[in-house]
C-alpha cells in the first residue's frame, strides 16, 4: 500500500476511533489501536504538512480519551462512595466540626 492510502486509512481509523470514544463503545479501541500501530509502522517518513491533519485528528481524540478516563474515575468513585454509604455515620459537633463514625453493631431505628 502507497503512503497516501496508508495516511487516508490512518485518517479513516482516528475518525472511527472518534466515533468509539463518543460512544462508549471502548471494548472497540484495542482493535482500532492494534490497528493504527500496524499502519503507523509501515509509514514512510512524510513532511509535516501531510502529517497535520493526522496529528489535529489524534489530539483531538487524546482530549476524548482523557475524558473519558475523567468520567470513569468519577463514575468509579461515585459507586464506591454509594457502597460505602451506609458504613459510615457522619455528624457535627458542637463547633460544626464534621466527625464520621463508623457504624459497626449500630441499628438504626428509622421512623416514618
Amino acid at each position: 500500500m502507497d503512503n497516501a492510502k496508508l495516511l487516508n486509512t490512518l485518517h479513516d481509523l482516528l475518525e472511527r476511533e472518534r466515533a468509539v470514544l463518543l460512544s462508549g463503545q471502548f471494548a472497540d479501541l484495542e482493535k482500532i489501536t492494534a490497528e493504527k500501530a500496524r499502519i503507523q509502522g509501515q509509514l514512510a517518513p512524510e513532511t509535516p504538512a501531510d502529517l497535520s491533519a493526522l496529528r489535529v485528528a489524534a489530539q483531538r481524540n487524546a482530549r476524548l480519551l482523557s475524558a473519558a478516563q475523567r468520567g470513569l474515575d468519577g463514575a468509579r468513585e461515585r459507586l464506591k462512595a454509594i457502597q460505602n454509604r451506609g458504613a459510615d455515620l457522619n455528624t457535627y459537633d458542637r463547633f460544626g466540626q464534621r466527625l464520621c463514625t463508623t457504624q459497626s453493631g449500630i441499628k438504626l431505628l428509622r421512623r416514618a
